[in-house]
Protein backbone atom coordinates (compact mmCIF):
# COMPACT_ATOMS: atom_id res chain seq x y z
CA UNK A 1 0.00 0.00 0.00
CA UNK A 2 1.62 3.22 -1.22
CA UNK A 3 0.14 6.18 0.65
CA UNK A 4 1.35 9.75 0.48
CA UNK A 5 1.88 9.91 4.25
CA UNK A 6 4.00 13.05 4.16
CA UNK A 7 1.24 14.97 2.44
CA UNK A 8 -1.36 13.59 4.88
CA UNK A 9 0.77 14.78 7.82
CA UNK A 10 1.21 18.22 6.22
CA UNK A 11 -2.53 18.64 5.74
CA UNK A 12 -3.20 17.41 9.28
CA UNK A 13 -0.91 20.23 10.38
CA UNK A 14 -3.06 22.71 8.44
CA UNK A 15 -6.15 21.35 10.20
CA UNK A 16 -4.53 21.86 13.62
CA UNK A 17 -3.55 25.43 12.71
CA UNK A 18 -7.09 26.19 11.48
CA UNK A 19 -8.57 24.84 14.72
CA UNK A 20 -6.07 26.85 16.76
CA UNK A 21 -6.91 30.02 14.82
CA UNK A 22 -10.62 29.38 15.31
CA UNK A 23 -10.14 29.22 19.08
CA UNK A 24 -8.54 32.70 19.25
CA UNK A 25 -11.90 34.59 19.10
CA UNK A 26 -13.17 32.24 21.83
CA UNK A 27 -10.17 33.12 24.01
CA UNK A 28 -10.91 36.83 23.49
CA UNK A 29 -14.59 36.26 24.36
CA UNK A 30 -13.65 34.33 27.51
CA UNK A 31 -11.39 37.21 28.58
CA UNK A 32 -14.09 39.81 27.84
CA UNK A 33 -16.71 37.97 29.92
CA UNK A 34 -14.21 37.04 32.65
CA UNK A 35 -14.57 33.30 32.09
CA UNK A 36 -11.15 32.70 33.54
CA UNK A 37 -11.10 28.89 33.69
CA UNK A 38 -12.37 28.55 30.13
CA UNK A 39 -9.91 31.24 29.01
CA UNK A 40 -6.96 29.26 30.42
CA UNK A 41 -8.26 26.16 28.68
CA UNK A 42 -8.38 27.95 25.33
CA UNK A 43 -4.86 29.31 25.84
CA UNK A 44 -3.58 25.78 26.44
CA UNK A 45 -5.46 24.32 23.48
CA UNK A 46 -4.34 27.12 21.15
CA UNK A 47 -0.72 26.54 22.14
CA UNK A 48 -1.07 22.77 21.60
CA UNK A 49 -2.71 23.23 18.19
CA UNK A 50 0.00 25.67 17.05
CA UNK A 51 2.83 23.41 18.23
CA UNK A 52 1.40 20.21 16.75
CA UNK A 53 0.26 21.97 13.59
CA UNK A 54 3.56 23.73 13.08
CA UNK A 55 5.63 20.59 13.64
CA UNK A 56 3.41 18.52 11.34
CA UNK A 57 3.39 21.13 8.60
CA UNK A 58 7.03 22.17 8.55
CA UNK A 59 8.51 18.74 9.22
CA UNK A 60 7.21 17.49 5.87
CA UNK A 61 8.53 20.08 3.42
CA UNK A 62 9.49 17.55 0.74
CA UNK A 63 6.12 15.80 0.43
CA UNK A 64 4.90 14.71 -2.98
CA UNK A 65 2.61 17.56 -4.18
CA UNK A 66 0.55 15.33 -6.50
CA UNK A 67 -2.77 14.24 -5.02
CA UNK A 68 -4.03 11.02 -6.56
CA UNK A 69 -7.68 9.92 -6.37
CA UNK A 70 -7.03 7.75 -3.33
CA UNK A 71 -5.02 10.49 -1.61
CA UNK A 72 -7.86 12.96 -2.16
CA UNK A 73 -10.43 10.63 -0.61
CA UNK A 74 -8.18 9.84 2.36
CA UNK A 75 -7.44 13.52 2.91
CA UNK A 76 -11.13 14.44 2.90
CA UNK A 77 -12.01 11.65 5.34
CA UNK A 78 -9.02 12.46 7.55
CA UNK A 79 -9.84 16.16 7.66
CA UNK A 80 -13.45 15.68 8.71
CA UNK A 81 -12.71 13.01 11.30
CA UNK A 82 -9.69 14.82 12.77
CA UNK A 83 -11.40 18.20 12.83
CA UNK A 84 -14.35 16.64 14.67
CA UNK A 85 -12.04 15.02 17.23
CA UNK A 86 -10.04 18.20 17.78
CA UNK A 87 -13.19 20.32 17.86
CA UNK A 88 -14.54 18.17 20.72
CA UNK A 89 -11.67 19.15 23.04
CA UNK A 90 -13.15 22.48 24.30
CA UNK A 91 -16.40 20.74 25.33
CA UNK A 92 -14.64 17.84 27.02
CA UNK A 93 -11.73 19.65 28.70
CA UNK A 94 -13.96 22.44 30.03
CA UNK A 95 -16.28 19.89 31.63
CA UNK A 96 -19.32 21.12 29.70
CA UNK A 97 -19.62 17.65 28.15
CA UNK A 98 -17.13 15.59 30.17
CA UNK A 99 -17.84 12.36 28.32
CA UNK A 100 -15.73 12.56 25.15
CA UNK A 101 -18.33 10.65 23.10
CA UNK A 102 -20.86 13.41 23.84
CA UNK A 103 -18.27 16.09 23.08
CA UNK A 104 -17.46 14.36 19.78
CA UNK A 105 -21.16 14.28 18.87
CA UNK A 106 -21.45 18.01 19.62
CA UNK A 107 -18.39 18.72 17.47
CA UNK A 108 -19.64 16.62 14.56
CA UNK A 109 -23.03 18.31 14.78
CA UNK A 110 -21.29 21.66 14.56
CA UNK A 111 -18.84 21.06 11.71
CA UNK A 112 -21.45 19.22 9.60
CA UNK A 113 -23.88 22.13 10.30
CA UNK A 114 -26.50 19.68 11.55
CA UNK A 115 -27.14 21.86 14.58
CA UNK A 116 -28.37 19.37 17.18
CA UNK A 117 -27.02 19.78 20.68
CA UNK A 118 -26.55 17.73 23.84
CA UNK A 119 -26.07 20.83 26.01
CA UNK A 120 -29.10 20.80 28.28
CA UNK A 121 -28.85 24.32 29.71
CA UNK A 122 -27.69 26.90 27.19
CA UNK A 123 -28.31 29.76 29.64
CA UNK A 124 -25.51 28.54 31.93
CA UNK A 125 -23.06 27.76 29.13
CA UNK A 126 -20.01 30.08 28.97
CA UNK A 127 -20.32 32.48 26.06
CA UNK A 128 -16.89 31.53 24.74
CA UNK A 129 -18.08 27.93 24.32
CA UNK A 130 -21.30 29.11 22.66
CA UNK A 131 -19.12 31.06 20.23
CA UNK A 132 -17.03 27.93 19.59
CA UNK A 133 -20.22 26.02 18.68
CA UNK A 134 -21.17 28.71 16.17
CA UNK A 135 -17.66 28.95 14.74
CA UNK A 136 -17.67 25.21 14.05
CA UNK A 137 -20.87 25.78 12.08
CA UNK A 138 -19.37 28.66 10.16
CA UNK A 139 -16.12 26.81 9.37
CA UNK A 140 -17.99 23.66 8.38
CA UNK A 141 -20.66 25.54 6.44
CA UNK A 142 -18.47 26.51 3.51
CA UNK A 143 -16.22 23.60 4.25
CA UNK A 144 -12.70 23.15 5.50
CA UNK A 145 -12.11 21.59 2.06
CA UNK A 146 -12.86 24.85 0.27
CA UNK A 147 -10.42 26.57 2.62
CA UNK A 148 -7.78 23.92 1.93
CA UNK A 149 -8.33 24.16 -1.82
CA UNK A 150 -7.61 27.90 -1.67
CA UNK A 151 -4.42 27.36 0.38
CA UNK A 152 -2.78 24.25 -1.08
CA UNK A 153 -1.95 25.58 -4.58
CA UNK A 154 0.28 28.20 -2.94
CA UNK A 155 2.16 25.30 -1.38
CA UNK A 156 2.62 23.60 -4.72
CA UNK A 157 -0.07 20.98 -4.15
CA UNK A 158 -2.62 20.04 -6.82
CA UNK A 159 -6.26 20.04 -5.74
CA UNK A 160 -8.48 18.56 -8.48
CA UNK A 161 -8.73 15.10 -6.93
CA UNK A 162 -9.16 16.68 -3.49
CA UNK A 163 -12.13 18.69 -4.78
CA UNK A 164 -13.67 15.69 -6.51
CA UNK A 165 -13.73 13.84 -3.20
CA UNK A 166 -16.24 16.27 -1.69
CA UNK A 167 -17.79 18.70 -4.20
CA UNK A 168 -20.78 17.28 -6.14
CA UNK A 169 -19.97 16.30 -9.73
CA UNK A 170 -22.31 18.74 -11.52
CA UNK A 171 -20.66 21.67 -9.72
CA UNK A 172 -17.11 20.51 -10.44
CA UNK A 173 -17.70 20.55 -14.18
CA UNK A 174 -18.35 24.29 -13.97
CA UNK A 175 -15.32 25.29 -11.90
CA UNK A 176 -12.53 22.80 -12.46
CA UNK A 177 -10.48 25.11 -14.71
CA UNK A 178 -9.60 27.54 -11.89
CA UNK A 179 -10.88 25.84 -8.79
CA UNK A 180 -8.47 27.46 -6.31
CA UNK A 181 -9.37 30.99 -7.53
CA UNK A 182 -13.06 30.23 -7.21
CA UNK A 183 -12.49 28.81 -3.73
CA UNK A 184 -10.88 32.07 -2.61
CA UNK A 185 -13.68 34.13 -4.14
CA UNK A 186 -16.23 31.87 -2.47
CA UNK A 187 -14.74 32.46 0.96
CA UNK A 188 -14.62 36.23 0.37
CA UNK A 189 -18.33 36.20 -0.53
CA UNK A 190 -19.06 34.01 2.50
CA UNK A 191 -17.26 36.41 4.84
CA UNK A 192 -18.94 39.44 3.25
CA UNK A 193 -22.44 37.96 3.66
CA UNK A 194 -21.68 37.08 7.28
CA UNK A 195 -20.58 40.65 8.03
CA UNK A 196 -23.65 42.12 6.33
CA UNK A 197 -25.91 39.79 8.32
CA UNK A 198 -24.19 40.90 11.54
CA UNK A 199 -24.60 44.59 10.69
CA UNK A 200 -28.31 44.08 9.97
CA UNK A 201 -28.94 42.16 13.19
CA UNK A 202 -27.18 44.60 15.50
CA UNK A 203 -30.02 47.26 15.40
CA UNK A 204 -32.55 44.61 16.49
CA UNK A 205 -33.32 43.48 20.03
CA UNK A 206 -30.19 41.34 20.00
CA UNK A 207 -27.00 42.06 21.86
CA UNK A 208 -23.83 42.28 19.79
CA UNK A 209 -22.89 38.76 20.91
CA UNK A 210 -26.28 37.33 19.91
CA UNK A 211 -26.02 39.07 16.53
CA UNK A 212 -22.60 37.50 15.95
CA UNK A 213 -23.82 34.02 16.90
CA UNK A 214 -26.86 34.20 14.62
CA UNK A 215 -24.83 35.65 11.74
CA UNK A 216 -22.41 32.72 11.87
CA UNK A 217 -25.22 30.19 12.20
CA UNK A 218 -27.42 31.70 9.48
CA UNK A 219 -24.71 31.80 6.81
CA UNK A 220 -23.45 28.34 7.81
CA UNK A 221 -27.05 27.06 7.83
CA UNK A 222 -26.33 25.44 11.16
CA UNK A 223 -29.34 26.72 13.09
CA UNK A 224 -27.74 26.64 16.54
CA UNK A 225 -28.84 29.45 18.78
CA UNK A 226 -28.00 30.93 22.16
CA UNK A 227 -31.46 30.18 23.54
CA UNK A 228 -33.43 26.90 23.63
CA UNK A 229 -36.35 28.32 21.60
CA UNK A 230 -34.03 29.68 18.91
CA UNK A 231 -34.94 32.86 17.05
CA UNK A 232 -38.40 32.69 18.61
CA UNK A 233 -36.80 33.96 21.84
CA UNK A 234 -36.48 37.47 20.41
CA UNK A 235 -40.15 37.68 19.31
CA UNK A 236 -39.00 39.90 16.45
CA UNK A 237 -40.34 39.69 12.91
CA UNK A 238 -37.34 41.75 11.75
CA UNK A 239 -34.86 39.20 13.16
CA UNK A 240 -36.75 36.33 11.53
CA UNK A 241 -36.77 38.07 8.14
CA UNK A 242 -33.02 38.76 8.26
CA UNK A 243 -32.28 35.18 9.34
CA UNK A 244 -34.50 33.83 6.54
CA UNK A 245 -32.80 35.95 3.89
CA UNK A 246 -29.27 34.91 4.86
CA UNK A 247 -30.18 31.25 5.27
CA UNK A 248 -31.47 31.43 1.69
CA UNK A 249 -28.32 33.20 0.49
CA UNK A 250 -26.24 30.48 2.11
CA UNK A 251 -28.30 27.76 0.43
CA UNK A 252 -27.75 29.08 -3.12
CA UNK A 253 -24.82 27.96 -5.29
CA UNK A 254 -21.86 30.09 -4.19
CA UNK A 255 -20.03 29.57 -7.46
CA UNK A 256 -23.00 31.23 -9.14
CA UNK A 257 -22.45 34.44 -7.19
CA UNK A 258 -19.49 35.23 -9.43
CA UNK A 259 -22.07 35.99 -12.13
CA UNK A 260 -23.52 38.70 -9.92
CA UNK A 261 -20.05 40.11 -9.26
CA UNK A 262 -19.58 40.28 -13.03
CA UNK A 263 -23.00 42.01 -13.35
CA UNK A 264 -24.38 39.06 -15.33
CA UNK A 265 -27.69 39.19 -13.48
CA UNK A 266 -29.79 37.53 -16.18
CA UNK A 267 -27.46 34.53 -16.31
CA UNK A 268 -27.62 34.13 -12.55
CA UNK A 269 -31.41 34.00 -12.49
CA UNK A 270 -31.50 31.81 -15.61
CA UNK A 271 -29.52 29.14 -13.78
CA UNK A 272 -31.92 26.19 -13.69
CA UNK A 273 -30.85 25.00 -10.24
CA UNK A 274 -31.32 28.44 -8.67
CA UNK A 275 -34.65 29.00 -10.42
CA UNK A 276 -35.96 25.58 -9.41
CA UNK A 277 -34.87 26.09 -5.82
CA UNK A 278 -36.54 29.51 -5.55
CA UNK A 279 -39.71 28.11 -7.14
CA UNK A 280 -39.73 25.19 -4.66
CA UNK A 281 -39.28 27.61 -1.76
CA UNK A 282 -42.03 29.91 -3.02
CA UNK A 283 -44.49 27.13 -3.80
CA UNK A 284 -43.88 25.30 -0.50
CA UNK A 285 -44.30 28.55 1.46
CA UNK A 286 -47.60 29.41 -0.24
CA UNK A 287 -49.01 25.89 0.21
CA UNK A 288 -47.90 25.65 3.84
CA UNK A 289 -49.35 29.04 4.73
CA UNK A 290 -52.61 28.20 2.92
CA UNK A 291 -53.02 24.93 4.82
CA UNK A 292 -52.24 26.61 8.16
CA UNK A 293 -54.90 29.24 7.43
CA UNK A 294 -57.51 26.73 6.26
CA UNK A 295 -56.94 24.46 9.26
CA UNK A 296 -57.00 27.40 11.68
CA UNK A 297 -53.64 26.51 13.21
CA UNK A 298 -53.05 30.17 14.09
CA UNK A 299 -55.47 32.85 15.20
CA UNK A 300 -54.60 35.24 12.40
CA UNK A 301 -53.26 35.19 8.86
CA UNK A 302 -50.15 37.17 9.81
CA UNK A 303 -48.90 34.48 12.18
CA UNK A 304 -49.55 31.76 9.61
CA UNK A 305 -47.48 33.65 7.02
CA UNK A 306 -44.74 34.46 9.51
CA UNK A 307 -44.20 31.01 11.03
CA UNK A 308 -45.09 29.02 7.93
CA UNK A 309 -42.54 30.83 5.76
CA UNK A 310 -39.77 30.68 8.37
CA UNK A 311 -40.15 26.93 8.89
CA UNK A 312 -40.24 26.24 5.16
CA UNK A 313 -37.01 28.19 4.71
CA UNK A 314 -35.50 26.54 7.77
CA UNK A 315 -36.21 23.02 6.54
CA UNK A 316 -35.40 23.65 2.88
CA UNK A 317 -32.07 25.37 3.57
CA UNK A 318 -31.37 22.68 6.23
CA UNK A 319 -30.64 25.53 8.66
CA UNK A 320 -32.71 23.92 11.40
CA UNK A 321 -34.13 27.04 13.06
CA UNK A 322 -37.39 26.54 14.95
CA UNK A 323 -39.50 29.52 15.98
CA UNK A 324 -42.76 27.72 16.68
CA UNK A 325 -44.10 24.31 17.63
CA UNK A 326 -44.41 22.84 14.14
CA UNK A 327 -45.12 19.47 15.77
CA UNK A 328 -48.81 20.46 16.15
CA UNK A 329 -49.15 21.48 12.51
CA UNK A 330 -51.43 19.52 10.15
CA UNK A 331 -49.87 16.29 8.86
CA UNK A 332 -49.78 17.63 5.30
CA UNK A 333 -47.45 20.43 6.42
CA UNK A 334 -45.24 18.06 8.37
CA UNK A 335 -44.85 15.72 5.39
CA UNK A 336 -44.05 18.69 3.15
CA UNK A 337 -41.35 19.86 5.59
CA UNK A 338 -40.01 16.29 5.70
CA UNK A 339 -39.72 16.30 1.89
CA UNK A 340 -37.97 19.70 1.89
CA UNK A 341 -35.48 18.43 4.46
CA UNK A 342 -34.76 15.44 2.23
CA UNK A 343 -34.14 17.52 -0.93
CA UNK A 344 -32.12 20.35 0.69
CA UNK A 345 -30.54 23.33 -1.08
CA UNK A 346 -28.26 23.95 -4.07
CA UNK A 347 -24.93 22.33 -4.80
CA UNK A 348 -21.78 24.17 -3.64
CA UNK A 349 -23.75 25.83 -0.85
CA UNK A 350 -23.83 25.57 2.93
CA UNK A 351 -27.01 23.45 2.75
CA UNK A 352 -27.27 19.70 3.02
CA UNK A 353 -29.74 17.26 1.53
CA UNK A 354 -29.95 15.54 -1.84
CA UNK A 355 -29.44 18.91 -3.60
CA UNK A 356 -31.72 20.57 -6.14
CA UNK A 357 -29.39 19.93 -9.12
CA UNK A 358 -29.72 16.17 -8.62
CA UNK A 359 -33.47 16.56 -8.15
CA UNK A 360 -33.59 18.42 -11.50
CA UNK A 361 -31.68 15.67 -13.29
CA UNK A 362 -33.87 12.93 -11.82
CA UNK A 363 -37.06 14.76 -12.88
CA UNK A 364 -35.64 15.24 -16.38
CA UNK A 365 -34.78 11.54 -16.53
CA UNK A 366 -38.35 10.63 -15.53
CA UNK A 367 -39.76 12.95 -18.20
CA UNK A 368 -37.50 11.40 -20.84
CA UNK A 369 -38.51 7.84 -19.91
CA UNK A 370 -42.20 8.75 -19.99
CA UNK A 371 -41.73 10.31 -23.44
CA UNK A 372 -39.86 7.24 -24.72
CA UNK A 373 -42.76 5.04 -23.64
CA UNK A 374 -44.85 6.88 -26.21
CA UNK A 375 -42.03 7.26 -28.77
CA UNK A 376 -39.72 4.24 -28.34
CA UNK A 377 -37.43 5.16 -31.26
CA UNK A 378 -36.93 8.80 -30.24
CA UNK A 379 -33.50 9.99 -29.15
CA UNK A 380 -34.10 12.26 -26.20
CA UNK A 381 -31.39 13.76 -24.01
CA UNK A 382 -31.65 14.34 -20.28
CA UNK A 383 -31.49 18.11 -19.93
CA UNK A 384 -31.11 20.66 -17.18
CA UNK A 385 -32.30 23.83 -18.82
CA UNK A 386 -31.00 24.04 -22.40
CA UNK A 387 -27.94 21.90 -21.64
CA UNK A 388 -27.84 18.14 -22.10
CA UNK A 389 -26.41 16.10 -19.23
CA UNK A 390 -23.97 13.39 -20.28
CA UNK A 391 -24.88 9.77 -19.58
CA UNK A 392 -22.08 9.29 -17.05
CA UNK A 393 -23.30 12.21 -14.92
CA UNK A 394 -26.89 10.95 -15.08
CA UNK A 395 -25.71 7.52 -13.97
CA UNK A 396 -23.70 8.99 -11.09
CA UNK A 397 -26.64 11.10 -9.90
CA UNK A 398 -29.21 8.30 -10.04
CA UNK A 399 -26.79 5.96 -8.26
CA UNK A 400 -26.15 8.59 -5.59
CA UNK A 401 -29.89 9.16 -5.05
CA UNK A 402 -30.48 5.42 -4.65
CA UNK A 403 -27.58 5.00 -2.20
CA UNK A 404 -28.68 8.16 -0.35
CA UNK A 405 -32.11 6.64 0.29
CA UNK A 406 -30.57 3.24 1.04
CA UNK A 407 -28.29 4.74 3.72
CA UNK A 408 -31.30 6.45 5.27
CA UNK A 409 -33.29 3.22 5.26
CA UNK A 410 -30.41 1.34 6.86
CA UNK A 411 -29.96 4.10 9.43
CA UNK A 412 -33.66 3.99 10.33
CA UNK A 413 -33.50 0.21 10.79
CA UNK A 414 -30.46 0.46 13.08
CA UNK A 415 -31.75 3.44 15.05
CA UNK A 416 -35.10 1.70 15.60
CA UNK A 417 -33.25 -0.68 17.93
CA UNK A 418 -33.01 2.25 20.36
CA UNK A 419 -36.73 1.96 21.07
CA UNK A 420 -38.06 5.37 19.99
CA UNK A 421 -41.32 5.75 18.06
CA UNK A 422 -41.08 5.38 14.25
CA UNK A 423 -41.75 9.08 13.47
CA UNK A 424 -39.02 10.25 15.85
CA UNK A 425 -36.59 7.62 14.57
CA UNK A 426 -37.15 8.26 10.86
CA UNK A 427 -37.00 12.05 11.15
CA UNK A 428 -33.82 11.85 13.27
CA UNK A 429 -32.03 9.81 10.59
CA UNK A 430 -33.19 12.07 7.76
CA UNK A 431 -32.25 15.12 9.84
CA UNK A 432 -28.78 13.67 10.44
CA UNK A 433 -28.00 12.57 6.87
CA UNK A 434 -29.39 15.78 5.37
CA UNK A 435 -27.59 17.82 8.07
CA UNK A 436 -30.84 19.62 8.93
CA UNK A 437 -30.93 18.80 12.64
CA UNK A 438 -34.70 19.13 12.97
CA UNK A 439 -37.04 16.26 13.67
CA UNK A 440 -40.60 15.32 14.47
CA UNK A 441 -42.30 13.31 17.19
CA UNK A 442 -40.19 13.48 20.33
CA UNK A 443 -37.75 15.89 18.67
CA UNK A 444 -40.28 18.65 17.91
CA UNK A 445 -41.15 21.60 20.16
CA UNK A 446 -37.87 21.76 22.04
CA UNK A 447 -37.34 17.99 22.12
CA UNK A 448 -33.73 17.06 22.72
CA UNK A 449 -31.64 14.42 21.00
CA UNK A 450 -30.67 13.22 24.45
CA UNK A 451 -33.70 10.91 24.13
CA UNK A 452 -31.36 8.60 22.21
CA UNK A 453 -28.80 6.41 23.95
CA UNK A 454 -25.10 7.24 23.65
CA UNK A 455 -24.56 4.39 21.18
CA UNK A 456 -27.46 5.65 19.06
CA UNK A 457 -26.00 9.16 19.11
CA UNK A 458 -22.68 7.79 17.81
CA UNK A 459 -24.64 6.22 14.95
CA UNK A 460 -26.27 9.59 14.26
CA UNK A 461 -22.87 11.33 14.38
CA UNK A 462 -21.60 8.86 11.79
CA UNK A 463 -24.63 9.55 9.60
CA UNK A 464 -23.96 13.31 9.87
CA UNK A 465 -20.41 12.82 8.56
CA UNK A 466 -21.60 10.46 5.82
CA UNK A 467 -24.21 13.00 4.74
CA UNK A 468 -21.73 15.88 4.81
CA UNK A 469 -19.22 13.94 2.70
CA UNK A 470 -21.99 12.93 0.30
CA UNK A 471 -21.81 9.22 1.18
CA UNK A 472 -19.43 7.82 -1.43
CA UNK A 473 -16.25 9.21 0.15
CA UNK A 474 -16.92 7.07 3.24
CA UNK A 475 -18.24 4.03 1.36
CA UNK A 476 -15.15 3.92 -0.87
CA UNK A 477 -12.91 3.59 2.18
CA UNK A 478 -14.45 0.17 2.86
CA UNK A 479 -13.92 -1.26 -0.64
CA UNK A 480 -10.91 -3.62 -1.10
CA UNK A 481 -9.96 -2.06 -4.46
CA UNK A 482 -9.45 1.33 -2.81
CA UNK A 483 -6.48 0.01 -0.86
CA UNK A 484 -4.65 -1.36 -3.89
CA UNK A 485 -1.40 0.50 -4.51
CA UNK A 486 -2.27 1.16 -8.16
CA UNK A 487 -4.89 3.75 -7.10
Amino acid sequence: MNLNLKLLIKIFGIVCLVIGAGMVPCFITAYSYQEWEVMRMFVALIAIMIIIGGLSFFSERNSNPNIRVRDGILIVAMIWISISLLGALPYSVSGLLPNFADAFYESVSGFTTTGTTLISDLYLTPKSLLLWRSLTHWIGGMGILVMAISILPALGVGVSNLANAEVPGPAIERIKSRISDHAKNTYLIYIAFTLICFVLLVPSRMTGFDALIHSLDSMGNGGLAVYPNGVGYFESLYVEIVVCIFCMLGSLNFFGYRLLLQKRFKEFFRDREIRTYLLVLGFASVVTVAVLIIKGTYDNVGDAIRYGTLQVVSFSTTAGYASTNYGVWPWFCKWLLFFLMLVGGCSSSTSGGLKIIRFNVILSLIRRNVYKRLHPNAVVAVKVGPSAVDANTVSNITTFAFVYLLVMAGGIMLLSLDGQDPWTTASAVVGAVSNTGLGFGGLADGGTWLVFSRLARMLLAGLMIIGRLEIFTIIILFTPSFWKSSR
